[in-house]
């Protein structure tokens, strides 16, 4: 039985794949972040550089690369279960898989 709105195409797990592998290196990239703000703060020795750095890493550029990495996730999360649906042929899984696709990160929730 097929699902309204929803087809599975060719090479939909290989994107899903590359979808995985790209949000790891999204994941190292974070990592590598945090650690370039905290040897920057090591390295200026100013408790109100290290302050900015800390704000502006935990505000702005931190929480940016911490949304994208979670809407990747969602994505990712999302399109698995909607394949799983196709297969079982179960509209409402599809339904709430998309529902997670379309997901948007908080940027003020940690």
């Amino acid at each position: 039985m097929a699902l309204e709105g929803y087809t599975l195409r060719s090479g939909y797990l290989g994107v899903l794949n590359t979808l995985g592998e790209n949000l790891g290196e999204v994941e190292t990239s974070k990592t590598e972040l945090k650690t370039s703000v905290e040897d920057a703060k090591t390295a200026v020795k100013s408790s109100k550089i290290s302050e900015a750095l800390t704000s502006l890493h935990d505000e702005v550029v931190g929480a940016n690369s911490e949304a994208a990495w979670q809407r990747g996730t969602n994505a990712r999360d999302g399109a698995a279960q909607i394949r799983r649906a196709i297969i079982q042929s179960d509209q409402q899984m599809a339904d709430d898989a998309y529902s997670t696709i379309q997901k948007t990160p908080d940027f003020h929730e940690r």
